[in-house]
């Protein structure tokens, strides 16, 4: 019996070829590990902000509650020129919201003395009426320091992964201390 030789068809010979496969192979998992790659850098960087954040919101109320003054400069500026250099340029200032919230307590009281200007109960006796004030407080004050920052993501996927629509993430550092007396008005009760 003769043997009868058939021409190999051709998609059989792509079959047994593999010299391809790893480039598939890699137009399959690369974008995926692309991806993978840049969300760890992204969140290493978020990271990284949110750290600085937390360190100069404790540099900035470390020093406002010494109370001291700055050359040509009031408290607020000297605390927004301290973050800035404790967060070594990498935090965009443009995007910084410091808020200092002058407190009754460590209770968490916002210190909008009740009444109005004319008739008020001076909780903290500084002779005005002290209502929304947004300062570093006085001596003896408790103030609230909030920091808030608008981080941009670098990639837009990352922020439709996490249903973001502008893309962007408030990283935010809250601490609360008292201020030291640094002044001469009394630390208990208004004088009489």
């Amino acid at each position: 019996m003769q043997q009868v030789h058939k021409k190999p068809r051709k998609h059989h010979r792509f079959i047994k070829d593999r010299q391809g496969s790893a480039l598939i192979e890699f137009a399959l998992i690369g974008p995926i590990f692309l991806w993978l790659l840049i969300g760890i850098i992204e969140f290493g960087l978020m990271y990284f902000a949110g750290v600085l954040i937390e360190s100069g919101t404790r540099s900035i109320s470390r020093f406002a509650i010494t109370g001291e003054q700055t050359d040509g400069k009031t408290r607020e500026q000297a605390i927004r020129e301290l973050f800035a250099k404790n967060t070594f340029g990498f935090i965009d200032m443009s995007k910084v919201k410091i808020v200092t919230t002058p407190l009754s307590s460590f209770t968490g009281t916002t210190l909008s003395e009740p009444g109005d200007e004319n008739n008020f109960v001076d909780l903290n006796c500084n002779g005005i009426w002290d209502a929304q004030r947004d300062d570093a407080g006085q001596d003896s004050e408790v103030v609230a320091y909030t920091v808030s920052y608008r981080w941009d993501f670098i990639t837009p996927l990352l922020g439709k992964i996490l249903g973001k629509k502008d893309y962007h993430i408030n990283l935010e550092s809250k601490t609360v201390v008292q201020n030291e007396p640094y002044s001469d008005l009394p630390l208990a009760g208004c004088p009489s």
